[in-house]
């Protein structure tokens, strides 16, 4: 197909000619037209724009043609290489994960890569190109805008996308204030791409190599134990030390598995809380102080690349300037310097051919070069060609330790953002279950960390709203599916609990109060202003028990066969009510077997509480907060040994009948 209107390309196209309007652009068939001689005016589209006989063979006046062409729109073409804008644009090839383009009316494109997924070796650097459709330019530009920044490439390479998106966002193109000199000096100044925060990027990448490595390490333990072999748990951890570089800052941290999918980074004595969820296509989806991001991650030659929400990064490897390596797969073409000659800091000592260009390398220390591969050997990213004895090591640079903190790692009583109360208290609860797996990290950090926790869980167990939060969560997901007027009655009651809330807390006297009959001397009757809901809580025992038993009685007259199990519950709790003697009075036999079994030293009375038939767990709890400190030692002795039980073996080895000495 042959387009005719104005034309923006980022790189040198092959057009036909100027006109007044913009230019005229062809596809391949026409160029082969023009290149065997055919001329303008007998080639039919040409004659077609122009208002002209498409059979015909007259010429045309393109200065000042009786018909002016009329473009019926805009077109912005880019075109996508394999190239490293951070590095002059130097090629690179490798394969491609992952290719994903949303083409539209008025965006379109292609892209070329081998079966196996990949460029090829000796190819051209460009392997896609995107076309943008609009009734003006400025329509165009925002198409391709939003197109390039919705293309996901992940490959072993880096690609221009980033970097287009900083051209047609960029304030001379889109005013159209461009010359042939432009893009060559947005180069020479070393224009960037807009990079994720740093402290991010680190954060991501550690991630990444943390969660790899842990997963290795687990499935070969796994695998060992499924072929029935012995390991060593000693290889089994929860952590990893790294060290990463980011513009000559290195960063030591570890990075602690604190459960399936939650992590700990311990930077410079503080700690950062993070979550990691693996994504379908190999990435990791972070969750940071209730921020999102999509990250990905592949290991380089000299680093690492990290790319979040479509914002690539890239992290070193700690620098040997002795040992000298290829950037890029290619060939081998000479070295510049014999063998054991010398060569000077950021002079050439070697030349390589990628994607059918000559690319230069250069040392970046002086030294004598000894070589390690010969000239038209393959080379592969990262492999050593030379080595550099230095002239003066002492002159190497080295990355600057950081020192600084992270973040406050551990605000005080603070919820996690974006969260609900009850999603809170379920993700407490999830993290003190991981500790007790064995997902801990190092002290003091797991101290403060459990304590933080601890506090923040009763915080959020003590607020009356949270039954109301679960409730509506739980009605939200039953919606539509039970009866309307069962539903209706509910959200009425959730209304009213609701309000209740309202007015205690708009009433906040109510509270004291209530501390005021706890304390020695208080009110002995509750005053008439509370509550009917706080009046239960200051009643005596018998009371609230006799509202309880009639309530059991009720529920046990049930008949229908779908509350068997309501009515069973019920009539055991009749029967332990009837049978169990008060509180107070079990408490203070159990309390008289303590300190009998401390001032006697007898383990008889130890020996009847742990062989008693009556349930006693739930005042054992209350003894381990005794002020003797010895009744709480007797309690968490009596826990122990109730909780074990005692097995007598009675092992025998007999002989065979046959044997003569039976």
């Amino acid at each position: 197909p042959t387009f005719f209107g104005s034309f923006d390309r980022f790189f040198p196209p092959k057009l036909l000619r100027p006109s007044g309007i913009g230019f005229i652009f062809c596809e391949i068939r026409h160029r082969l037209q023009i290149g065997m001689g055919l001329p303008l005016h007998r080639i039919k589209e040409i004659r077609v724009l122009y208002r002209q006989d498409p059979l015909g063979s007259s010429e045309i006046d393109f200065d000042s043609p009786d018909t002016q062409p009329e473009p019926s729109g805009h077109v912005i073409a880019a075109r996508i290489t394999s190239e490293n804008p951070d590095e002059g644009f130097k090629p690179s090839t490798g394969a491609v994960q992952d290719l994903i383009f949303r083409g539209s009316k008025n965006v379109w494109g292609y892209f070329s890569v081998v079966s196996t997924g990949g460029l090829h070796e000796f190819a051209d650097s460009q392997f896609g190109h995107c076309f943008s459709f609009g009734d003006h330019r400025e329509a165009a530009r925002e198409n391709l805008i939003i197109a390039l920044k919705e293309l996901s490439i992940r490959s072993d390479f880096r690609t221009t996308v980033e970097y287009l998106i900083r051209l047609l966002e960029d304030e001379s193109f889109a005013e159209n204030r461009i010359n042939t000199g432009w893009l060559d000096r947005l180069i020479a100044e070393r224009v960037r791409t807009e990079k994720p925060n740093a402290f991010l990027a680190v954060i991501s990448a550690s991630l990444h190599l943390a969660y790899q490595e842990l997963r290795t390490v687990l499935h070969q333990v796994v695998s060992e134990l499924d072929r029935g072999q012995s390991c060593n748990m000693g290889h089994l951890k929860n952590s990893v030390t790294l060290e990463l570089v980011h513009q000559n800052v290195k960063y030591r941290l570890e990075v602690v598995q604190s459960g399936e999918s939650s992590y700990f980074l311990l930077l410079n004595g503080s700690c950062l809380e993070a979550e990691a969820h693996r994504l379908g296509d190999g990435g990791l989806l972070l969750s940071l102080n209730g921020s999102s991001y999509s990250t990905y991650s592949c290991i380089e030659a000299t680093g690492y690349r990290v790319i979040i929400d479509n914002q690539t990064c890239t992290l070193e490897k700690e620098h040997d300037p002795t040992v000298l390596m290829s950037p890029s797969p290619g060939k081998l073409l000479r070295f510049t310097v014999p063998d054991g000659g010398h060569v000077t800091q950021d002079s050439v000592y070697a030349e390589i051919e990628v994607m059918k260009m000559v690319m230069e390398l250069r040392a970046s220390e002086s030294g004598c070069v000894r070589h390690q591969k010969r000239p038209g050997a393959q080379v592969a990213a990262g492999e050593q060609l030379a080595s550099l004895e230095l002239d003066d090591p002492s002159r190497v640079r080295q990355a600057e330790l950081y020192t600084g903190d992270s973040r406050p790692a551990w605000p005080a009583r603070s919820r996690t953002p974006g969260l609900r109360l009850n999603q809170i208290v379920e993700r407490i609860v999830q993290q003190l279950k991981s500790a007790l797996q064995g997902y801990v990290i190092p002290e003091p950090n797991f101290s403060e960390w459990m304590v933080q926790q601890v506090e923040t869980l009763l915080v959020s167990l003590k607020d009356p709203a949270l039954p109301l939060v679960e409730l509506k969560e739980m009605m939200s997901q039953v919606s539509g599916r039970i009866p309307t007027l069962l539903e209706q009655r509910i959200r009425e009651q959730m209304a009213k609990i609701r309000q209740q809330h309202h007015q205690l807390q708009e009433e906040p006297r109510h509270r004291g109060q209530l501390r005021v009959l706890a304390q020695p001397g208080g009110l002995q009757e509750p005053p008439d202003r509370l509550p009917a809901a706080e009046k239960k809580f200051v009643q005596s025992d018998k009371t609230l028990l006799d509202d309880l038993r009639e309530a059991l009685i009720r529920l046990t007259t049930l008949r229908r066969a779908d509350n068997a199990s309501v009515v069973l519950k019920a009539r055991q709790l009749l029967l332990i009510y009837s049978q169990t003697p008060a509180y107070e009075l079990r408490h203070n036999q159990v309390e008289s077997f303590f300190l009998s079994y401390i001032s006697s030293g007898n383990s008889s009375y130890l020996e009847q509480l742990i062989q008693a038939e009556t349930s006693i767990f739930d005042l054992i709890p209350d003894f381990f907060f005794h002020h003797d400190p010895l009744v709480r030692i007797a309690a968490c002795e009596h826990s122990v040994l109730r909780s074990c039980n005692k097995f007598v073996l009675d092992f025998r080895f007999l002989l065979p009948s046959s044997h003569p000495n039976r």
